[in-house]
């Protein structure tokens, strides 16, 4: 065998041995939350009384004192 082929085959099963690792990791995650969005609205909704989506890319917020926020997702 050659050189390159030597190179070649190692390449491979180094390639594979990742992916084998990668995927035994991530099957070991945890479970995510079923409730996820819930918990994310109350604790929206503790700290402003109202959340509007004003486009893809801003919502507002109004607090309990009427003060109005502009959030806009950053970078893409």
């Amino acid at each position: 065998m050659t050189l390159f082929s030597i190179g070649f085959i190692f390449i491979m099963i180094f390639t594979v041995v990742v992916g084998v690792s990668a995927m035994i990791f991530l099957s070991f995650d945890a479970e995510s939350s079923s409730s996820k969005a819930i918990v994310a609205k109350k604790t929206t909704q503790k700290l402003f009384d109202i959340v509007r989506r004003v486009n893809t890319e801003t919502i507002e917020t109004v607090d309990s004192t009427g003060s109005v926020q502009q959030w806009t997702r950053s970078g893409q």
